[in-house]
């Protein structure tokens, strides 16, 4: 925004930065109904154009946000990514786990005979069990044992800090990692899958801000941003870039907001 300072054209295109560095924004040839064209200029100019065009036009710059997110994703998940095992770090007194017999440093090997390794798998078998007997199989001390147990509905806060029931066994991972790698068709599906789930949760919570059920403040600003991006820097590259792509998907989310100056306005009335 503001004047130009310093910029360069090349072909029909004229690349500048302003004195208002505040994001970007693309001015297309007659964007302006206010706009003196010769009659071959008008004949191309954005609005002489046909609406599905126009709205491939104004959608693409959300859209890349997306792409870029779902390719850096893909990347993170092609190089590697640290993975909690399926090793028992701890186990709640009177639990189902407890009472089933469970111990510290146990490893689940699988659930209901379906083979586990990473905490995400077997927490997502326990938490859609319905409370059914699951048959357990460990490695404690090198010695393979099935239990037999039942996970009970416990109340907890999911990440808006909403109080709802979901089915525990009372176990919590121990610190151990391992790295997981995926191929680039496995990655990439990663990566889709990463931007929808982090597309999903960012317009719930839009939607509960304007409910008034939570607060404006968790949304952040710029200044925010920065500092969050820079603590990022610190902790490393890896941590830095999924910063990006996750500030990329919350980019395209905004833009494409019915909000005047942003492209959900404009492709609101095409």
């Amino acid at each position: 925004f503001g004047p130009r300072l310093v910029g360069k054209k090349i072909g029909e295109t004229d690349y500048f930065i302003s004195m208002i560095p505040l994001g970007g924004y693309v001015k297309l040839l007659g964007e302006s109904s206010d706009d003196e064209l010769s009659n071959d200029d008008e004949k191309r100019s954005f609005l002489k154009q046909h609406a599905l065009k126009k709205i491939g036009i104004v959608a693409a710059g959300p859209l890349f946000n997306f792409l870029f997110a779902i390719i850096v994703f893909a990347i993170i998940y092609m190089i590697g990514i640290p993975v909690l095992t399926s090793e028992i770090g701890s186990v709640q007194d009177g639990s189902p786990a407890f009472r089933g017999g469970i111990k510290k440093g146990d490893v689940i090997l699988a659930i209901n005979k379906k083979d586990v390794s990473i905490w995400a798998e077997l927490a997502g078998i326990i938490v859609n069990s319905e409370g059914k007997e699951l048959q357990i199989t460990i490695n404690r001390d090198n010695k393979i044992k099935d239990l037999r147990l039942k996970a009970e509905l416990v109340q907890s806060k999911n990440i808006f800090g909403e109080e709802i029931d979901s089915y525990k066994l009372g176990i919590s991972a121990s610190s151990n990692t391992i790295i997981e790698r995926l191929n680039p068709f496995e990655a990439f599906w990663a990566g889709i899958g990463q931007t929808w789930y982090i597309t999903k949760i960012t317009l719930i919570s839009v939607v509960k801000m304007v409910e008034g059920k939570l607060s404006p403040k968790t949304l952040g600003g710029p200044i925010l941003i920065a500092q969050m991006a820079g603590a990022r820097v610190q902790e490393g590259v890896m941590p830095f870039v999924f910063f990006m792509a996750l500030l990329s998907i919350n980019l395209g989310i905004i833009n494409l907001l019915p909000i005047p100056i942003l492209d959900g306005r404009h492709l609101l009335f095409f």
